[in-house]
């Protein structure tokens, strides 16, 4: 009997270690199934950390590109291209009417280029015809007299210096539409020689 005893309380120890180690190991897969968890948060963390400095790198590439002189726009920076050329646009066509308003008010068209003017002794000849507008006369003596050349009309008179043989001097005139100028040698008796005229600008 003592025997039996002995041997049913050796038993029953046997289950309660069983059942003590059984535990255990649940309890180990417990704890590996929440480091899993816990170190796959922490993957998906770094992923979007990750992610939020490749938007910062992102951000620094533009800084980059703009600086190396790129083009690197928003859909803002376009709106606001866009309506700068706009106004230049504008500004362009306004200062193009207004120089033709301030032309044809003046009388004058575009400048029209050079007239040459030739003195002989006695005569005074243009090539080509002077024009309305702003022209620019190179005046030339080729005679071996001393010669000047003036020009009047429109309110104004203007003329050279005394000019010897072979001398030239430039004069810069506006040529009024309509205006009829009168040209002359005032040296001496040169006019009245035949050394003057007159033209209508056209």
């Amino acid at each position: 009997m003592k025997k039996l005893l002995i041997a049913i309380a050796a038993l029953a120890l046997l289950v309660f270690a069983a059942a003590a180690v059984a535990d255990t190991g649940r309890g180990g897969d417990d704890d590996t199934s929440t480091r899993t968890t816990s170190d796959d948060a922490r993957d998906d963390g770094g992923r979007h950390r990750g992610h939020g400095r490749g938007g910062h790198h992102n951000g620094r590439d533009d800084d980059d590109r703009r600086e190396a002189g790129e083009d690197v726009r928003g859909p803002c920076d376009e709106a606001e291209h866009s309506r700068e050329a706009r106004c230049a646009g504008a500004r362009r066509s306004t200062s193009r009417s207004a120089t033709v308003r301030s032309a044809k008010a003046s009388g004058t068209t575009a400048a029209t280029g050079t007239v040459r003017v030739i003195e002989r002794s006695y005569s005074i000849s243009f090539s080509p015809r002077p024009r309305a507008g702003r022209t620019s006369l190179v005046v030339s003596n080729a005679s071996d007299d001393d010669h000047d050349f003036w020009l009047a009309g429109g309110g104004k008179t203007t003329g050279t210096r005394k000019l010897g043989g072979g001398g030239t001097q430039r004069l810069t005139v506006t040529l009024k539409k309509g205006v009829r100028y009168r040209f002359f040698c005032a040296v001496g008796s040169h006019a009245q020689a035949g050394m003057s005229g007159s033209f209508v600008a056209r």
